[in-house]
């Protein structure tokens, strides 16, 4: 994954001028790699890691901008997206003018825009909707740092950094939330969808691209229009990332979204090398090998096979001691990992494509006030029967609970928490609990979603929870989720929850679309493969290692954790049950965070 930092500051202000120019030859001196692809007034954007067709550096006319990422224009057609997307002086000057808005309603991908405005005096940094680019920003030395890689920050400030414990703790709470918030006090981050506008006494962001907007610019109900719409945009999407690259690495589980990526990838006609991989566990339950093949032959690509491993897998050499803004960036490696490393030296192979994103999307969900969004939308209509019985199907529901669901959010339309379903981890202190705010886990989208029905403010939550897999990356090769890009997204939004489940089945619509496309078999399945014992066991197995690692940990000294009920949580029979498994591998992962940090950080912040 490339790399960039911009420095944002007053051209009027001597001393800020000075700052940005010590700040710029301090990045310069940490590595030759940086290159300086913009300079302007009060602005410089340095980027590394850039490759052609695949990570580019977008110039706006006059030295107005920069986008630093991938971009594609919106089209109807795959093939009439041009792999180069370069801007003119109207562009430049439109994209000036609505603040990088026109990038989030005529192009998408993954990017990050810097721009600057004389006329205003103003500077404004966008991030794309998907959020598929970490963007962190902070202050250092009257000057406005922009980076994907807060490591660099080290490079730029020597000053300590202080560690905000609230936000440590919410990760007992959601892990997976996207927060404004880091683990370090005064360093934050860009939402998705958000412009940051940088003038000389303030910094204020506002939101250019937002889920509700788009479900209110028009629904799409009719099934046939919506079915031909999905397909349309899954499968420009995933050609249009595979353009980018000559050797692709899928990884194919055997299921539903997976399956549809290979599909996509298989109908290019100028196809990048593809090879599929299939990672199973030692028990029969998340063994999915005869789906797998089946796909892979249907795409016509090479099927690798590998197991799981939880004997004599040491836990210890599976953590990831590289320096991240947030714990929730902090993931665990695995055996595949080498098997990747292997695979892009012999195949030359250039990305890892996922079918991340597609429960989220298409609606795996079962989602009970889907009968609500149709009374929301149509009041007491004669198909609401049908629909009632169908979401009564869906969720295993009585058809009494789910007319009971109408009538609270489709007739009175009481606003709908989706943030109720999480539940603060019982291993937290009684000091760490007391501090956490009841806006910890919250994000805008979700919050300022008024006007919109409680199924879809539920949708909402779920396209929230599709960022953090851009979280995990790879120092060798991109990972890429194909499905979690802006015209899915947009698609799925303006698609009610009762259509894309329609008939009663998860994902309904998406199985229908490219039914004639997948194996019969992965079209019908309905069960998902499970990792469960896996995990489970290889908890069990580095027991005394857990015990070591979390008891004498910091979260324990700092009494984020309360020691009693950890141990508890770490005896034998605790793990063997597995029931506060996701409780112990937060721990080990926010653990590892602090530790890798270790050195950086002010202990006396706590």
């Amino acid at each position: 994954m490339n790399r960039f930092v911009a420095l944002i500051w007053n051209p009027e202000d001597n001393g800020s001028t000075a700052n940005a120019q010590t700040l710029a030859r301090r990045l310069r001196s940490s590595s030759s790699s940086w290159r300086c692809v913009l300079e302007a007034n009060g602005l410089l954007v340095f980027d590394r890691g850039t490759r052609a067709g695949i990570t580019e550096a977008y110039r706006l006319q006059g030295s107005v901008g920069v986008v630093v990422g991938r971009l594609f224009h919106r089209s109807k057609q795959a093939e009439q997206m041009p792999v180069d997307v370069t801007f003119d002086l109207k562009t430049s000057r439109t994209l000036i003018e609505t603040q990088g808005k026109h990038l989030a309603d005529h192009y998408w991908g993954r990017y990050v825009a810097f721009l600057r405005d004389d006329s205003k005096r103003r500077h404004y940094v966008f991030r794309d909707p998907t959020g598929a680019l970490p963007c962190i920003f902070t202050e250092i030395l009257d000057v406005s740092v922009f980076m994907s890689n807060l490591e660099d920050h080290i490079s730029l400030h020597t000053d300590e950094l202080h560690i905000n414990w609230n936000h440590i703790a919410a990760q007992f709470w959601n892990m997976r939330a996207v927060t404004k918030e880091t683990g370090f006090e005064r360093i934050s981050q860009v939402y998705a969808g958000e412009c940051m506008v940088v003038e000389t006494d303030a910094t204020s962001g506002s939101f250019h691209w937002e889920p509700t907007r788009v479900y209110e610019s028009g629904v799409i109900e009719e099934p046939e229009h919506a079915k031909k719409a999905l397909k349309q945009a899954v499968s420009n999407c995933v050609q249009a990332w595979a353009s980018c690259y000559g050797g692709i690495v899928l990884e194919l589980s055997g299921g539903l979204d997976s399956a549809l990526v290979a599909c996509c990838l298989g109908l290019v006609s100028n196809s990048a090398q593809v090879v599929c991989m299939n990672f199973r566990p030692e028990s029969p339950e998340g063994d999915e090998r005869y789906f797998a093949g089946l796909a892979a032959q249907k795409a016509g690509f090479e099927l690798i096979e590998m197991q799981l491993r939880s004997t004599d897998r040491s836990l210890e050499s599976l953590l990831d001691t590289r320096k991240h803004a947030t714990p929730s960036m902090t993931t665990m490696y695995s055996e595949t990992d080498k098997l990747l490393q292997r695979l892009v030296q012999e195949r030359r192979t250039e990305a890892v494509f996922t079918g991340q994103g597609g429960d989220h999307l298409f609606q795996q969900m079962r989602n009970p006030r889907s009968a609500a969004e149709y009374v929301w939308q149509h009041g007491l209509h004669p198909e609401l029967a049908t629909i009632v019985t169908d979401t009564s199907r869906l969720t295993g529901k009585s058809i009494w609970n789910v007319l009971g669901q109408a009538l609270i959010y489709g007739v009175f339309k009481r606003r709908f928490d989706p943030y109720t379903i999480y539940e603060r981890s019982p291993l937290l202190s009684d000091d760490a609990v007391a501090a956490l705010s009841p806006k910890a886990i919250v994000h805008p989208w979700v919050e300022n979603a008024d006007g919109v029905p409680a199924a879809k403010v539920q949708h909402i939550e779920l396209i929230v929870d599709t960022q953090p897999f851009y979280l995990k990356q790879s120092k060798y090769l991109d990972i890429v989720h194909p499905l979690i890009s802006q015209p899915i997204i947009e698609c799925c939004l303006k698609i009610p929850t009762y259509v894309l489940t329609r008939g009663g089945v998860s994902r309904a619509l998406a199985r229908e679309a490219f039914r004639d496309e997948l194996p019969p078999e992965i079209t019908a399945r309905i069960s998902k493969g499970s990792t469960t014992n896996y995990f489970n066991r290889l908890l069990i197995e580095n027991a005394k290692f857990l015990r070591e690692y979390l008891l004498d940990g910091m979260l324990v000294s700092e009494r984020i954790l309360d020691r009693q009920k950890v141990e508890e949580q770490l005896s034998e029979q605790a793990l063997i049950r597995g029931a506060r498994r996701i409780d112990i591998y937060t721990a080990v992962r926010v653990e590892t965070w602090l530790r890798s940090w270790a050195g950086v950080w002010h202990r006396a912040a706590a």
